[in-house]
């Protein structure tokens, strides 16, 4: 489906309009999954989705690597910026934490007795974007013996425009 380039571009250079015909062309539901798994703050280099640059009706984005005036990309991917703006209205300020955090303070959090929370520490988020919004399923689990309920799922759909919450079902 994606042709796979193996080489390094530059940041500097994609900022600038150069190489950007080496781009990785990709549609909005890829764009929105990768962006969709950017936690916070990553400890490890090349594991955050960013967008690098927009130009000529597209988003330019990949995962950076190295310092400074020396980052660089292995891929570089692009998506036509009208379709992320009709599907993902909000694509500069909503990542996957964001989604995760409000699932958590409005879902999972309220169906974990407070003295159990810490024994939950396995939580899987599939986040799917679909027309009416940000539909979230959350699977929270525990290999706790003695608790009886060792699984909760919350099902939730988001606004895609500010994350409030549409449904909970």
């Amino acid at each position: 489906m994606h042709k796979k380039i193996n080489s390094t571009i530059k940041i500097i250079d994609i900022k600038q309009g150069i190489n950007l015909d080496k781009a990785i062309q990709t549609d909005y539901l890829i764009f929105f999954k990768k962006r969709m798994d950017n936690e916070k703050v990553h400890k490890e280099q090349g594991k955050r989705c960013e967008i690098i640059t927009e130009k000529d009706g597209f988003i330019y984005y990949g995962y950076p690597l190295g310092l400074s005036e020396k980052m660089y990309v292995k891929d570089l991917f692009k998506v036509n910026k009208e379709d992320v703006i009709k599907h993902f209205p909000n694509y500069l300020s909503i990542e996957g934490y964001h989604v995760k955090l409000k699932v958590y303070e409005s879902c999972i959090k309220e169906n974990i007795p407070k003295e159990y929370f810490n024994l939950f520490t396995n939580i899987k988020y599939d986040i799917t974007l679909i027309e009416e919004g940000i539909q979230v399923k959350a699977n929270c689990s525990s290999n706790k013996d003695f608790l009886i309920q060792k699984n909760i799922t919350c099902n939730i759909l988001l606004d895609k425009d500010d994350l409030t919450i549409k449904s909970i079902f």
